[in-house]
């Protein structure tokens, strides 16, 4: 009876962390502009940072906005929703 106690606790100690996967990650754009307002791809940005989930943006916004000298721009990846 000791055995099968022993084993149960075993099971239970290995199930703990099943169904609890790491959170998924999602892949963003951190962008703050060099001056107060500066638009580029349709999105206006200032000098505070703005948080942009590539998946809300077409390929060619993305590759716009990160080839902007005036905006600076680095690639995150941030907890999922």
């Amino acid at each position: 009876m000791a055995e099968q106690q022993a084993s149960t606790e075993t099971q239970t100690e290995s199930n703990k962390g099943r169904g609890r996967g790491k959170a998924a990650k999602v892949a963003v754009l951190r962008v703050s502009a060099k001056r107060a307002r500066f638009r580029r791809g349709g999105l206006e940005f200032n000098r505070s940072e703005t948080v942009v989930r590539l998946a809300d943006l077409s390929d060619e916004q993305a590759e716009v906005i990160r080839a902007e000298p005036m905006l600076m721009v680095r690639e995150d990846e941030i907890e999922a929703d």
